[in-house]
Parts: structure tokens; C-alpha cells; sequence
């Protein structure tokens, strides 16, 4: 089907005030039910093969159907409440088998397909999933007709997945029968994500039916969203961004959603923004890293033919977020038709279901410098001189949310200007930990002065002007000579301190072993072309990596006083990442311990590698095979 013939097929009755939207819907299949009658025959999904060829498509009726069927055979595995892992490749056949449990009262857990083979990466994702089907008991693997036979085997060796059952279900042509009448409403479990493990092992955060249509309804407020909107993604679907952000989202609203697979933007950014431009999509967003990529790959030709004067929403959510990176795209898009207001700052975490805070609509992102030595010591005083920070708004909070900053020790909300754990309440915050009550008691339950319950983040942060800023995690910090000192500041200035040293490849942690104070560690991934050892005038890999390390040592002591007890220079690929590109300093820490990193060089022979876009692609890969 020709883009014309699409756009022929969406929405026709254009609201631009979203009138509509105050309708509630009493669960994710009330909604879909609903979708299928107001919008039959309305556009909902197109996938777009190798991220350019429209390939296959979904109205909202034929989802309704595809899914009514596949809940009548998820309900001949499963019963209404048990839990099932999907495991899809990119595509829309996850959607309709997430609608299928969800109309057959079954619990879907997004998983990732492992890949074929024996890289360290396929263990890596399957040794993931065996441990979330363990945690969330799982009763069966649901996956397509193509990739059964992959994940019967991959199934087969494992302890916690042999036992499932392993079936393919979304294309029967079985019709709808009893199956769809299960008892559901807005407390009933939707569905179980995981968190990305920044700070420790993933947890299942129990999302309900009451918690994603609250937060749904609050993007659609936040972003300012009405049937005119439209959705572009290559976010991966079992990602909290991408499966709320890009596909619940635009069901909610009733509108069209173009998507991709991550791998189709790795291997060319560019594609991301030509389906921007062609779609005319105004929503559409990810990691910073994604922003940044789009920069360093795309030429000044390929960026002459775009049209991004419809990208009103370009999302982005980091902890915290890069200023830097957000100027860069700004500035290189603006001759696209990108207008800077455009720029989506926002804040979220997977325990408030996706969305926590957001940037009032229409309105330039918002900016505060501070004194970075004041910031060290839990205080916020705006300077322009000396030493500084420039952090980005992650906006306010709307309907029933309410943030407050506290100080994390005495559970006392903190004084102005003070920079203390974000707790959050509202409706959209999950109803806790899959079968760990004492974390769930922990995290969800905080009280403050009889305010009822709040959600301890884990995050540092301070309200300006009603705004939230973000500035780290709390288990990320380094405490040094009474300062608290932020990892990612650190990283940013090694990332800086040498030309080999890659952008996205550095891990700054403290390791306490016994003695007066904390040991600063920092791993450094480097990428060392075979000419560029000898034309440094170095004889050895090992004296030119004494040169790298001392000017790491000599940047990061002059910028914050700090002394770096050891610098490891490790392969490209070393420091672990979370889907959404945090740095897992713990696992990093842990790496390092036991000694499992590859540091550099590990020979006199240098260790050459010339790969700098091979490599980006590898890490980038990352975001889609692991969560």
C-alpha cells in the first residue's frame, strides 16, 4: 500500500481540543473494544521493513479481531492471572498478542528474542529472561510461527524455561468465543515490565489497567496530544518508552503509529527522520544517545531533503539529560524545518508505568545554571561563573500526580533550593514489585507528614519555579571529602580528556575497602586506529596508554578536585549499559571485582582496531537485544 493510500485510511474527524479524551475507559481491552467500533476502519499500525518499505498494516478493527482470536488460544494455554513471556521479533505481531492476554485476562512480560548463536550478548539476554520467567512464575513463552523453533531450543537447556509451554498464537483464524468475557477493570494487573537494572537486578513492576489509562491520559495532557497527532518509533516494544510510549499511546488516542525495528535505525539514523518526514509524525522520541547519533551520522545532503516542521514532540528522558546533546541536535536540524521548542525534556521510570514529569506544551525547554561546587554539597545557587552546571527541566507533574523533594535519611521533605530524593504519588504509579512485598513496602509506601503514599525514587533532584530538575542517582553518588560528587559529571569530562576515549564508554564508581575513604575507579573504553600510536610518537601501546591515562588523571583533578585512584582502559563494548542507555554502574563495579573486564592493551601489540562505526552499531544494538 502507497503513503497516499494510508493517509486515505486515517482518522477522519479531526478534534483539536481532544474533547474526546476525558472519556475513561475501564481497562486496556474496554479501550481496544471501543477503538474497534469509533475507528474500525481507521489506520492504527504500519511496520516499516529494513525502517523505509511499508510493509504490514493494522486498522483498529483488524486488531480487535487479530486479538479477540488470539486470546481464545492464549486461554487454552493459560488461565485469567497467569503469567506469559512474549518474545517477538520487531513487528506487529507482539501488539496483537499483548491485546490477545490482555483480552483473555492472561498477564503478558515483554521479553527479548535472544539471537541465534554463542556471542556473550545471546547469553547475556537469555540468561535475563530465564531469571524474569522465574520471578514472575511464568506459565508459558508465546512467540510467532517464524522464531518458534529458536525459542523452543533456546528454551530446551534452560532450567527456568524448559518447563513452559512454547506456542505460537497470533495467526490463528480461530473465531472469538467465551474467552473474551473476563472480569476486568482498573485494578485488575495489565501487565508486568521490568525495570532497565541501572541500580540492581530488574524488578517486575505490576502495572494495572488504572495505572496506564492515568498515564496515558497524562502524555496526552502533558504533550498536548489530539487526533491530529501521529506517531513514529523505533523504540523496541518490550521497552517500557516503546510499549506505552509508541503503542498504547497512540491507541488511547485513536491515531496512526509508523514503526520500525531498532536495528533499521543502528544501521541509519537518518531512516528515523525520513519516516518523520514523510508521515509528517509530530511525536517521536528516545535516549539522548539517539539524538547524538543522528548527528554524527547524517550529512548535510540527507538532512537538506527532510522536513521536520511537523515534529512537535521530540521526547527525550536521561538521567540527567544532556543539555549539550540537545543544543547539537537543535542546531544541526534547524534547516530541516526542527524547531528547537520542539525539544521534549521529560522524566519517568517504569514504578510510575512510564511518565512522571514532562514539559508544558509548546513552550522552549527550560535551563538553570548552578554552582557545581554548591550543587556537592546538596545546595542549589545559580552562578555563571567558576565551575558550573548547566541542567535541563524535566517540567512539572499534572492531574493527581504530586512530587516532593525529601531529604532521604529523615524522610523530611527538604527546604527550597536543596537537592534531596524525588518521591512521587498518583494514580499512575504501579502497584508495586511482582512478589517481593518488603521491596514493594520500601519503595511504594513512604509516607510523608500524612500525605498519604509516595514512591521512593531513588533519584536526586530539586523543584525551581515549579519545575523538577534531575540531578543524579542516589546509589550512583560518590561521597568524597564531605562532597557528593555525580558519576556522570565525572564521565563526561574523561569522555573528554582524549580523542581515543569513546563518548558513550565511560564508568565512574567508588569501591570501599576498609580503609578511610572511598576508592575512585574509572573505566574507560578507548578505539586506537593501528597509525595512530606511532603518529602520536609512541613506540608501545603501553606508553601510549600511560599518556591517556595521565591526561584523564590531569582533567578530572582540575575540573573536581578529585584523585582518581585507578584508571582502567578497557575494550570498546567494557562498560554495560541498560536498554535505555544509563550506565549499570553496579554491574560495571562488580566487572571490575572480579575481573572480568578487558582492559587495554593486553599485549605489546597494539591493540588496533579502526572500527569507530562498527562499533557504534554494536553498542546501539544493545538497546534492542537487551532491557
Amino acid at each position: 500500500m502507497s503513503h497516499n493510500e494510508s493517509k486515505a485510511r486515517l482518522p477522519s474527524k479531526l478534534d483539536p481540543a481532544g474533547t474526546d479524551r476525558g472519556q475513561r475507559f475501564s481497562s486496556l481491552a474496554d479501550l481496544l473494544r471501543t477503538r474497534a467500533v469509533d475507528n474500525h476502519s481507521d489506520l492504527a499500525f504500519v511496520f516499516l521493513k529494513d525502517g523505509e518499505v511499508e510493509g504490514e498494516q493494522l486498522t483498529f478493527g483488524e486488531l480487535f479481531d487479530r486479538a479477540a482470536a488470539t486470546a481464545v488460544q492464549a486461554s487454552e494455554f493459560c488461565r485469567p492471572g497467569q503469567r506469559v513471556i512474549l518474545l517477538y521479533a520487531a513487528g506487529l505481531e507482539f501488539i496483537v498478542a499483548f491485546f490477545g492476554c490482555i483480552l483473555a485476562g492472561v498477564v503478558p512480560v515483554a521479553g527479548t528474542l535472544p539471537q541465534s548463536g554463542r556471542s556473550a550478548r545471546r547469553g547475556h539476554s537469555l540468561a535475563k529472561l530465564s531469571a524474569m520467567a522465574s520471578d514472575c512464575t511464568a506459565s508459558a513463552l508465546f512467540t510467532s510461527e517464524r522464531t518458534l523453533d529458536l525459542v523452543r531450543s533456546l528454551a530446551a537447556p534452560d532450567e527456568a524455561l524448559a518447563p513452559l509451554r512454547c506456542a505460537a498464537i497470533t495467526r490463528s483464524a480461530v473465531q472469538p468465543s467465551s474467552a473474551l468475557d473476563v472480569a476486568i477493570d482498573s485494578s485488575t494487573l495489565a501487565f508486568i515490565q521490568y525495570t532497565s537494572g541501572s541500580t540492581g537486578a530488574p524488578k517486575g513492576v505490576r502495572v494495572t489497567h488504572g495505572n496506564v489509562l492515568q498515564n496515558a491520559e497524562m502524555i496526552r495532557v502533558a504533550m498536548g496530544h489530539d487526533q491530529r497527532s501521529r506517531f513514529v518509533s523505533w523504540l523496541p516494544l518490550f521497552h517500557d518508552m516503546g510499549l506505552i510510549g509508541s503503542v498504547l499511546q497512540p491507541i488511547y488516542l485513536g491515531v496512526p503509529s509508523a514503526l520500525m525495528s531498532p536495528v533499521s535505525f543502528v544501521q541509519s539514523p537518518v531512516r528515523w527522520l525520513e519516516a518523520i518526514s514523510r508521515f509528517r509524525g509530530t511525536t517521536s522520541g528516545g535516549p539522548s544517545f539517539a539524538y547524538d547519533l543522528c548527528v554524527q551520522r547524517t550529512t548535510s545532503a540527507q538532512r537538506a531533503k527532510l522536513d521536520l516542521s511537523s515534529w512537535n514532540v521530540a521526547f527525550t528522558g536521561a538521567e540527567p539529560i544532556s543539555f549539550d546533546a540537545l543544543a547539537r541536535f537543535g542546531v544541526a536540524f534547524q534547516a530541516s524545518g526542527f524547531r528547537a521548542r520542539a525539544i521534549y525534556p521529560c522524566y519517568g521510570m517504569a514504578e510510575c508505568t512510564l511518565f512522571a514529569t514532562g514539559k508544558p506544551p509548546d513552550s522552549a525547554p527550560a535551563t538553570v545554571t548552578v554552582d557545581a561546587a554548591s550543587l556537592e554539597y546538596h545546595r542549589v545557587a545559580l552562578s555563571r561563573a567558576g565551575r558550573t552546571r548547566t541542567l535541563v527541566s524535566c517540567g512539572k507533574w499534572y492531574l493527581d500526580a504530586d512530587v516532593r523533594i525529601v531529604e532521604p535519611l529523615t524522610g523530611r521533605e527538604c527546604a527550597p533550593d536543596t537537592v534531596g530524593e524525588i518521591w512521587i504519588s498518583g494514580s499512575n504509579v504501579a502497584a508495586g514489585y511482582w512478589g517481593n512485598r518488603e521491596l514493594t513496602r520500601a519503595s511504594f509506601a513512604a509516607s510523608l507528614a500524612g500525605r498519604g503514599r509516595y514512591l521512593r525514587t531513588g533519584d536526586l533532584g530539586f523543584v525551581r519555579d515549579g519545575q523538577l530538575y534531575v540531578t543524579g542517582r542516589l546509589w550512583d553518588t560518590i561521597e568524597y571529602a564531605g562532597r557528593c560528587l555525580y558519576p556522570h559529571d565525572i564521565e563526561r569530562t574523561v569522555s573528554l580528556a582524549h580523542p581515543c576515549i569513546r563518548q558513550l564508554g565511560v564508568a565512574v564508581f567508588s569501591l570501599a575497602d576498609g580503609g578511610p575513604k572511598e576508592r575512585v575507579i574509572v573505566l574507560a573504553e578507548v578505539e586506537v586506529a593501528r597509525d595512530t600510536i606511532a603518529a602520536a610518537g609512541h613506540a608501545s601501546a603501553q606508553s601510549f596508554a600511560a599518556e591517556v591515562t595521565q591526561q584523564i588523571q590531569t582533567k578530572v583533578t582540575s575540573e573536581h578536585e578529585l584523585i582518581i585512584d585507578e584508571v582502567v582502559l578497557v575494550v570498546a563494548g567494557t562498560v554495560r549499559k541498560t536498554s535505555s542507555g544509563k550506565t549499570r554502574r553496579h554491574v560495571c563495579r562488580l566487572d571490575y571485582v572480579l575481573n572480568r573486564v578487558t582492559r587495554w592493551p593486553a599485549s605489546s601489540e597494539p591493540a588496533a582496531t579502526g572500527r569507530g562505526r562498527e562499533s557504534s552499531r554494536e553498542r546501539f544494538r544493545e538497546f534492542s537485544a537487551n532491557k
